[in-house]
C-alpha cells in the first residue's frame, strides 16, 4: 500500500529479486520486474512469495493529460519469512 503523489493518475509497480532489475525497468523495457501498469489502486496483492528471499519494489507515478509525466519511484527492500521459525517455551495441554 503506498500514498499516491497530488496529481499521480496511475501507477506502474515493479517487483523482483534483483536491485538492478527493478532499478533499471521503465514501462518501456520492464524487463522481468513489472507486475502492474496503469494501475489506479494504492494497493497490490503480489500473490504467493518465495519463503526466505529478499524483494525489491518501485512504484512509479504517471500524471494525467496532457504529458503523462511519469515519476520514478524509490526501490525499497523486504524479505520474506524464513521455512520456519523455531517457537520455544511454549507448553500446550489438554
Amino acid at each position: 500500500m503506498w500514498a499516491p503523489g497530488q496529481y499521480a493518475q496511475t501507477h506502474n509497480i515493479y517487483l523482483g529479486t534483483s536491485r538492478s532489475a527493478v532499478e533499471g525497468a521503465s514501462a518501456s523495457n520492464p524487463g522481468n520486474a513489472q507486475i502492474g501498469q496503469g494501475q489506479t489502486d494504492t494497493t497490490l496483492d503480489a500473490g504467493r512469495l518465495q519463503l526466505g528471499t529478499t524483494y525489491y519494489w518501485r512504484v512509479d507515478e504517471v500524471n494525467g493529460a496532457p504529458d503523462f509525466t511519469v515519476f520514478k519511484g524509490e526501490t525499497w527492500s523486504f524479505t520474506t519469512e524464513p521455512f520456519s521459525i523455531p517457537i520455544t517455551g511454549i507448553t500446550a495441554t489438554a
